[in-house]
């Protein structure tokens, strides 16, 4: 139901304030008293206008109303989000799979609670173990309860975003290292996967020590995943980047049986 104002009784009590008679205005005036709209305008007509509610949606009406447009804001974000997000299409298929629901059991499940209720923290996380233990498939699920929340998501290989930086050494390249960067620290909940595959040299170094400090900085949450154990891959982190995991986020080691073993169709 549509909210007229033409028919808001409070407009139209005001309405009938302005045509009320000057000589009763001016009585209630000098006697320093408060008048009413009804000593005003007369029981009568402020009966008719009390009562002229035709139109007007319950305060009931109302909610209802602002919830369905507040959940379809929230549906095109998230929809428009996660378009943008970079996803790996196979991980994104199975976390939108025919039942719906994600698969939240044992140890993986509770990495993947722990990750979502990091996202509006602005940490630093980093995810360890062996291949085929579902790191990237739990990052991608959290990249949607991201953007179901109302933040952006964005995913990256460690590989791709060094190589967009040295592709910007080109003379033929229409971006700079710094809007790199700035592409990286812009959304809310950023993935780096396979932070392994690098060549750790300095020049790398300094890139992701800056583009995780600038998100450090900026209140967002960096979720990096590695196939090396803890030790190693906080020696390839650096100690900038590893310090910042240790303050707001730390890291862990995701293992057990190979999902992508489990996920083979029978």
């Amino acid at each position: 139901m549509t909210y007229d104002p033409t028919t808001d009784p409070t407009i139209l009590a005001a309405e009938a304030l302005r045509q009320c008679k000057s000589a009763a205005l001016a009585e209630a005036t000098a006697a320093d008293m408060p008048i009413s709209v009804a000593t005003m305008c007369g029981t009568d007509e402020w009966a008719a206008i009390a009562t002229d509610t035709a139109g007007i949606p319950t305060e009931d009406e109302l909610s209802a109303e602002k919830a369905a447009a507040i959940a379809r804001k929230r549906a095109k974000f998230a929809s428009e989000s996660l378009n943008r997000a970079d996803l790996p299409e196979r991980q994104f298929k199975r976390a939108m799979g025919e039942s719906g629901e994600i698969d939240r059991t044992g140890k993986w499940g509770v990495f993947l609670a722990r990750v979502e209720a990091n996202i509006a923290k602005g940490a630093t996380m980093v995810i360890c173990g062996p291949r085929g233990t579902g790191k990237t498939q739990l990052a991608v699920c959290a990249a949607i309860a991201a953007a179901n929340a109302g933040r952006s998501p964005l995913y990256s290989t460690a590989f791709d975003f060094f190589l967009r930086a040295r592709e910007t050494y080109r003379q033929t390249s229409k971006h700079s290292e710094r809007e790199i960067i700035i592409s990286m620290v812009a959304p809310d909940f950023l993935i780096l996967d396979e932070i392994h595959e690098r060549g750790e040299t300095a020049w790398e170094d300094r890139l992701l020590t800056n583009m995780i400090d600038r998100r450090y900085q900026a209140g967002k949450t960096t979720l990096i995943l590695s196939n090396m154990d803890e030790q190693e891959t906080s020696k390839a982190l650096g100690p900038s980047v590893s310090d910042r995991m240790t303050e707001c986020g730390g890291i862990a080691t995701l293992d057990g049986e190979s999902r992508r073993q489990k996920a083979q169709p029978k």
